[in-house]
Order: structure tokens, then C-alpha cells, then sequence
């Protein structure tokens, strides 16, 4: 059993981390090739409104973003620049503007994906370990060489997993659309609010032993119209770039290409 361990033990000290790489992403480039080049796509969460269309005159959107998750993306400018391939004006002036929209970024981040291509990989490099080790031996020490292959590409296969992964990076915008109405929009809005105190438990009142309870209770309701010239629709996007070892710096263009495009497409 010992000439069987030493010389798995001499393949896989052999086998440094740049060759790991190699091997996985290897694997990767022939079981799923598209996993080595940057995959997109754009989802929205919610059914997208109709938007009433308009004549090439009245096309003119006034563009608001803002960041609330505090990630440094630039999306006005990139959308501004699609409305205008669509042949949208650009409204400085909310009061000029038939379209507002409005871009909420809240989030812009990775999560890993493993694919277990790594195992693939660990399988191969187990076997051909196997094959070596019990090659010149009798039968029984191939056949432990062959389960000691398979032990050690099992370990590689899961520490090539763990070096290298599928990265995907999403970016969430809140989008509120809103479409000037000629008669208007009277909206209610209203708020309540409520409070309450109860005391109850035994007390005294001037030397006698009394028993009793409290209870006072106030509620207030507040409610406004307001008048208002447009009409709001509210929606989510997500673009999403997939590719391994895909970095946030390298998503970023294209997430906020494929985002702006969307965004732009979402007036008629």
C-alpha cells in the first residue's frame, strides 16, 4: 500500500497552482466555452407599463439618477446618450419634459458559482495517478491504486473548485417612469397615526387599599390631494454578466450598456 500513496502523494505535490489553473480552466474551455466569455442579460422584475406614445415633437424626457447603495456608477449620462439614439430631446427643465425618468442604483456586486468542473478535472488527473501507481503491481494493488486515484482527483477536483469559480455580478436599478397627462393626476396620499397608554394593578388612595385600571387611547388620520401632471410607473431592472473570473471593473461597462439600452427602451 505504501509504494501506492508515496507516488499519488509525488503526482498531486507536482502539481503547483498555476497548473491548477491551467487544468480547470481548461476543463472549463472544453465542457462550457461560453463560461470563458462574458455573458449578459437584462431582466425586469415587473410587467412594464404602456406608456401612452406621443408625436416626434412632444419626445422629451427629463433624466434623474442617483445612487442609494453608494456604488460609484455613472447611468445618466448613459442613458441620456440612448434616449438620444432614440430620438429623444434632453429636458434641463423638469416642466419641459413629457417623460421623467428616474434611476435608483441599489446594488452592484458578485456572488461565486461553482460548477463542479474542477471535479471533472480531479477525475482525470485521479485516474491517470491510478494508472501509474498500480501499472507494474499485481492485481490487488491496481485495484487500490485505482480507489487511491480516485481519492486524490476527488480532493484536486474540489480544491480546483475552490480556486477557481464562476463569477456573476448584478446591478439593480429601481426605475420610475412617469408620463406627463394633459388633464392631469389627482393622486390621495394618507397617513394615521395611533398611541396609547394602559395601567392596570392595585394602588392607594389616601390610606385605603383600592384596586382599578387606566386606559386612554388617540389616533390621528391625515389625508391630501395632490395635484400632479404626471402619472408614475414603478419597475425594477437587473443586468447580469457571467464569466469566470469576471471582475466588477470589467462587468461595469457592459452592465451599464446593456441597463441604459433597456432603460431607453422602456418609453414607446
Amino acid at each position: 500500500m505504501c509504494k501506492l500513496i508515496f507516488p499519488l502523494l509525488a503526482v498531486s505535490l507536482m502539481i503547483g497552482c498555476a497548473t491548477m489553473d491551467s487544468a480547470y480552466q481548461g476543463s472549463v474551455s472544453v465542457a462550457n466555452p461560453d463560461a470563458m466569455e462574458m455573458q449578459t442579460e437584462v431582466r425586469w422584475m415587473g410587467h412594464q407599463p404602456r406608456v401612452r406614445p406621443v408625436s416626434a415633437g412632444d419626445k422629451v424626457v427629463y433624466v434623474a439618477s442617483r445612487s442609494s447603495s453608494g456604488v460609484d456608477v455613472e447611468l445618466k449620462s448613459a442613458v441620456e446618450h440612448q434616449f438620444k439614439q432614440r430620438g429623444y430631446r434632453i429636458a434641463s427643465n423638469i416642466e419641459e419634459a413629457q417623460f421623467i425618468v428616474d434611476a435608483d442604483l441599489r446594488h452592484f456586486g458578485e456572488h461565486r458559482e461553482t460548477r463542479n468542473a474542477g471535479a471533472a478535472t480531479g477525475a482525470v488527473i485521479g485516474a491517470v495517478a491510478g494508472g501509474i501507481t498500480g501499472n507494474n503491481a499485481d492485481k490487488f494493488d491496481r485495484t487500490t491504486g485505482a480507489v487511491a486515484g480516485a481519492l486524490l482527483g476527488g480532493a484536486l477536483g474540489h480544491i480546483l473548485d475552490n480556486r477557481n469559480k464562476i463569477v456573476k455580478i448584478d446591478l439593480i436599478v429601481d426605475v420610475t417612469i412617469g408620463e406627463r397627462i394633459a388633464d392631469g393626476v389627482k393622486p390621495n396620499r394618507s397617513s394615521s397615526n395611533s398611541a396609547g397608554t394602559d395601567q392596570r394593578g392595585p394602588y392607594t388612595s389616601e390610606g385605603y387599599g383600592e384596586s382599578g385600571h387606566h386606559e386612554s387611547s388617540s389616533s390621528e388620520d391625515q389625508s391630501v390631494t395632490v395635484d400632479n401632471d404626471f402619472l408614475y410607473h414603478n419597475n425594477q431592472v437587473v443586468a447580469s454578466a457571467r464569466k469566470m473570473e469576471l471582475t466588477l471593473a470589467e462587468a461595469k461597462p457592459a452592465l451599464t450598456d446593456r441597463l441604459s439600452r433597456a432603460i431607453a427602451s422602456a418609453l414607446p
